[in-house]
């Protein structure tokens, strides 16, 4: 068993910047078919951002991925900008 994982292969998740900030900022996570997914906003306990999903969501695998990557890539920015993460 291969402990690599891989990339989905088709995009089924937009990100859209809702809201600009000086440190931090907000976006409304969007199906491929406009519905709204939830959103990622900085969460300050966990100093990292985090995404909240809408009440009776369903993800798939790929989904999930595209929105943990989305993530690791938004900290990790956040970071090299100097702020505390």
């Amino acid at each position: 068993m291969t402990s690599a994982i891989k990339k989905a292969e088709k995009s089924y998740v937009v990100f859209v910047l809702a809201k600009e900030g000086e440190k931090t900022n907000q976006w409304v996570v969007l199906s491929i078919h406009d519905t709204v997914l939830g959103h990622v906003a900085w969460f300050g306990r966990w100093r990292q951002y985090t995404f909240s999903p809408q009440p009776n969501t369903t993800y798939s695998w790929g989904c999930l991925m595209e929105i943990a990557n989305f993530l690791q890539g938004k900290n990790q920015e956040h970071r090299k900008l100097g702020f505390s993460a």
